[in-house]
């Protein structure tokens, strides 16, 4: 009898491979000094009974435009997305937060927004 995922590891799972669905760099938590730009981290956790989907858009370059693009295609990818499958059913609503940051490196370019994620495991 095969294992299941834990929740958590099934729902980490099934964000990184909506996320790859806009970019094949996709990471969770952080990223290796030696990872390619540009890329996407994300990280998730508990905001009360839904769970909150934290994006940072990552490129070493001096114009935004990739960075903008990857942003607006997962945009259009999780807004307001329906994902059920055996394990949970995800909802996906944007935070309309979306805002550059400054880095210590000024060729670094960053970009932070977060999802809400409405979370319904299943028994």
């Amino acid at each position: 009898m095969a294992l299941m995922d834990s929740p958590t590891i099934a729902l980490r799972r099934d964000v990184q491979n909506l996320l790859k669905m806009a970019h094949n760099r996709v990471l969770y938590v952080k990223a290796s000094k030696n990872t390619q730009y540009p890329y996407i981290v994300y990280k998730i956790s508990d905001m009360g009974d839904s769970k909150k989907l934290e994006l940072d858009y990552w490129d070493r370059n001096s114009d935004s435009a990739e960075i903008e693009t990857m942003a607006d295609d997962v945009k259009e990818i999780l807004d307001q997305c329906v994902l059920t499958n055996e394990q949970h059913c995800l909802i996906f609503y944007h935070g309309q937060d979306r805002q550059p940051l400054t880095d210590d490196d000024p060729q670094i370019l960053r970009i932070n927004e977060s999802y809400e994620i409405r979370y319904f495991g299943k028994d």
